[in-house]
């Protein structure tokens, strides 16, 4: 049974009512039909502020599928969605397990022992990676894995898709653990200050501005010199950073000469 009320959410992981006006929102959701063989759906939550949750122990009321051990959360910023053991016997689809995740307008998805057909599929699976199955009795099957798509708040993350005809009633699709987060927002350090003005990265007091000392020992505190000239003497200082050596003072002394 569910564990918490929620805010309904469309089977394209949208939402509907009062919170989804708010505009950051986050959502999840465990499995969703649509198409000759309808599932709201189940189970789902949706949250403008802090984190909701929900849990269904199993899922069987339609003979499309069966899955059990459903589990969702949402909150703006942060989604995920978790669905165990998942069979769909006409579609030849199986999973031990199937998540899909949202943090920050980003996310992911991951797979357990999941098949189609004849064909394993990764357990990590790269964002829309499409897989067309032909299945005796059914014909063309499109099965997107980490769909993700970006909304006007952030991103939506579908782990499974499965897209397939129903003979002369039309094409089902089925969406299993399906999430939607907000974007945060991204700053280069937390609580950070960026530095501007002649003391930014490229300024004029910046390390290779035009007043940064020249040379890797510069004196801490010290002024660099303005115009080019080293100094009122004309010399440059040492590469060492040492002062000038004293000037030599000259002895005059008259030595006797000898034939």
């Amino acid at each position: 049974t569910p564990a918490f009320a929620a805010h309904g959410a469309d089977a394209n992981g949208g939402q509907s009512g009062a919170a989804g006006a708010a505009g950051a929102e986050g959502s999840a959701f465990g499995l969703a039909l649509t198409g000759p063989v309808p599932l709201s759906p189940k189970p789902a939550v949706a949250s403008t502020s802090g984190t909701r949750r929900a849990a269904m122990l199993d899922e069987q009321r339609t003979k499309f599928l069966r899955a059990a051990g459903l589990d969702v959360a949402a909150a703006p910023g942060r989604s995920q969605a978790r669905v165990a053991k998942l069979r769909v016997p006409g579609m030849q689809l199986a999973a031990d397990a199937v998540r899909a995740h949202c943090s920050g307008g980003t996310g992911a998805s991951n797979l357990l022992g999941a098949r189609i057909g004849d064909k394993q599929l990764p357990v990590a699976p790269a964002p829309n990676t499409t897989i067309p199955v032909d299945l005796p009795k059914v014909g063309r099957v499109a099965l997107v894995l980490n769909k993700q798509e970006r909304t006007p708040n952030g991103t939506r993350v579908t782990a499974m898709e499965l897209t397939a005809p129903l003979a002369h009633m039309g094409q089902e699709v089925m969406r299993v653990s399906s999430v939607t987060c907000a974007s945060g927002a991204r700053q280069g350090a937390p609580g950070g200050k960026a530095p501007s003005g002649a003391n930014a990265p490229g300024g004029a007091n910046a390390p290779g501005g035009a007043n940064a000392p020249s040379g890797g020992n510069a004196v801490p505190g010290a002024k660099a010199p303005s115009g080019g000239k080293a100094g009122s003497s004309g010399k440059a200082p040492s590469a060492a950073g040492v002062g000038e050596a004293p000037r030599p003072n000259p002895v005059r002394h008259e030595l006797a000469v000898t034939g």
